[in-house]
């Protein structure tokens, strides 16, 4: 009964969003998918932005070019989808973390939760739908819904690792879903070594430890062609350049987001900064 409202919100979000773009880089993201959709998949090698959700806008985009207004609906309906395959995602990995929290619960585990199932589970739908609504937005269009359930999925692969369930197949699947995230957000790459990391914690992982291998080596073999592509295109061995950017906005303190002029002393210029028009 939880999941139904949230669905609805998601409906409504996607619905009142229809009609135009919501801010952010929601217009890089699209001038992408159409670069893909027109076949000049080179528009979709770019150092700050990542191109699994272009990707995933181009073949749908085909249908309506050159109608804006019905990009704008389409646009929703996709990131409607990518909403209920989040949802379901979240749903699996719940009644595993449940799981496995219940069963600490019965062992007598002082780590354990001190809620009950029925708390916890709602407690979890709380938080996912503030993650959903408030930190991210269904009418955004932007690749946070897919990093979203590609998190949850490789979470409850994880979970189920440590339940037992450690075939090679599923240790190849883990590494290659890490590796779909780094195609999603390029954080996702170092994130995705330290899931890694995290399944040697796993007393069931560490009696197989070297089946991780098959993890790593399928997050490489995901993960090479976007390295290849980047490096190439900017000169250097390169996972994405958005890092370059956050440094200078958070610790060189030059002007956040749009209008840097240039400076501070020693921070050099940009090579296409905005112009006044008029005042």
């Amino acid at each position: 009964m939880l999941i139904l409202p949230i669905v609805l919100l998601g409906a409504i979000d996607a619905w009142a969003g229809r009609r135009s773009y919501y801010g952010g880089d929601s217009v890089s993201y699209m001038d992408m998918a159409k670069d893909v959709a027109d076949g000049r998949l080179a528009g979709a090698i770019n150092g700050y932005w990542s191109p699994l959700y272009p990707l995933i806008l181009s073949p749908f985009l085909r249908f309506v070019e050159p109608d804006t207004t019905k990009e704008f609906v389409v646009v929703r309906v996709v990131n409607f989808f990518i909403f209920l395959i989040t949802v379901v995602v979240f749903r699996v990995f719940l009644k595993r973390f449940l799981d496995r929290s219940g069963r600490q619960a019965s062992a007598g585990d002082a780590f354990s939760a001190p809620l009950s199932r029925r708390q916890l589970e709602i407690s979890a739908w709380a938080a996912f739908t503030w993650a959903c609504f408030s930190l991210n937005s269904v009418s955004r269009a932007g690749p946070d819904g897919c990093v979203l359930a590609l998190v949850f999925a490789s979470l409850g692969v994880l979970l189920s690792l440590g339940d037992g369930r450690t075939s090679r197949a599923r240790f190849a699947g883990f590494g290659i879903l890490l590796g779909i995230g780094y195609w999603a957000k390029t954080v996702m790459l170092p994130i995705g070594f330290v899931f890694l990391a995290a399944a040697l914690f796993e007393p069931a992982v560490w009696r197989v430890r070297r089946r991780l291998l098959f993890s790593a080596a399928a997050l490489v073999l995901v993960a090479a062609p976007l390295v290849v592509a980047l490096s190439l295109k900017y000169g250097e061995l390169s996972y994405g350049e958005s890092g370059t950017l956050a440094y200078g906005w958070l610790v060189n303190h030059v002007t956040e987001w749009v209008h840097w002029q240039g400076g501070p002393p020693g921070y050099g210029s940009p090579i296409h900064c905005t112009r006044v028009i008029f005042k």
